[in-house]
């Protein structure tokens, strides 16, 4: 039987880390863990997940900031075959983990499952964000570009990949130096790794939208600041297809809005010009400097 340990980094949201935890827990999966990653400022998230009398659950409170470091964390500290990321804001239907395992055991070669993100929206002035809603069942077979194909909130994947992409970058993502993208950066390493990939409509999760309209664009600012990093850092080690893969997205998006005469799309594409490109210049030279530290501190050994 294979195992499968689900990391949720949470950070002062309780009720929703609580909801995501029960929603893990029914299934009732035998081989299933789930390790909560917790680094609230407060204790009401320790406090309520404590309660929880399900010995398939552990709790972690991390005091450093960063979701990709506790990731890591967890990463490190399990022996799961299968690893799945999931964010404290989602909850998974009944019978989530027994779906993941039975495609992964239906398919030896199969490396990475995705499923469908669907919004749930907490009050009438929330936008929506994250979401990952088509409904074709589709394997890939050495994909390598990560936009336009699921969303972070609900992927799981073989442990033994890690050996090949390596964990998370602690310098993205929320709590980081450049605030996201994190999963975005890992999904294209992951794809490198291995040959075969599956987004599945039937995997579903439900994305809790409480953000409104205001905040989504602050947000979106920074998604764009987190794929400069996620372009730049491929560029300073002389990777460029995430530069191509991100061109293609954007001509996508220049074209719709053009075609469509949508001022909407065309402030998007503007805003993510005005962004990426000078961040990207930036986070390039940030990390080619972070090489030659690394380097340096490798010959000093």
């Amino acid at each position: 039987m294979l195992t499968i340990v689900v990391i949720v980094p949470t950070h002062n949201r309780p009720e929703e880390a609580l909801e995501c935890v029960e929603a893990l827990l029914d299934s009732g999966y035998a081989g299933l863990t789930v390790d909560m990653m917790d680094q609230s400022s407060d204790g009401q998230t320790e406090e309520l997940l404590k309660k929880v009398d399900d010995r398939r659950l552990r709790y972690h409170h991390v005091d450093k900031p960063g979701k990709s470091r506790a990731i890591n964390l967890a990463i490190e500290g399990s022996s799961s075959d299968i690893i799945a990321i999931m964010d404290d804001d989602c909850f998974v239907m009944r019978g989530w983990a027994e779906m993941v395992i039975e495609e992964f055991e239906s398919d030896p070669e199969l490396g990475v499952i995705c499923g469908a993100v669907l919004p749930r929206h907490a009050n009438e002035d929330a936008a929506t964000i994250g979401v990952s809603v088509s409904q074709k069942r589709v394997l890939h077979v050495n994909r390598r570009n990560p936009y336009g194909y699921a969303a972070g909130a609900n992927i799981a994947f073989r442990r033994a990949l890690i050996a090949r992409a390596g964990l998370y970058d602690e310098n993205l993502g929320p709590g980081a130096i450049f605030k996201a993208v994190e999963d975005n950066e890992y999904f294209y390493r992951l794809l490198r790794s291995c040959e075969r990939t599956l987004y599945t409509p039937q995997l579903i999760c439900h994305h809790k939208q409480w953000r409104s309209w205001v905040e989504i664009q602050k947000r979106l600012d920074d998604y764009r600041i987190g794929n400069s990093a996620f372009i730049g850092k491929h560029l300073a080690r002389g990777d460029a297809m995430p530069t191509w893969y991100y061109s293609k997205f954007l001509g996508r998006c220049l074209m719709e809005a053009i075609s469509r005469r949508s001022r909407y799309q065309m402030r998007f594409f503007l805003s993510e010009l005005r962004i990426m490109l000078p961040w990207t210049v930036r986070c390039f030279l940030w990390y080619r400097q972070l090489a030659r530290v690394e380097a340096t501190a490798a010959l000093c050994k």
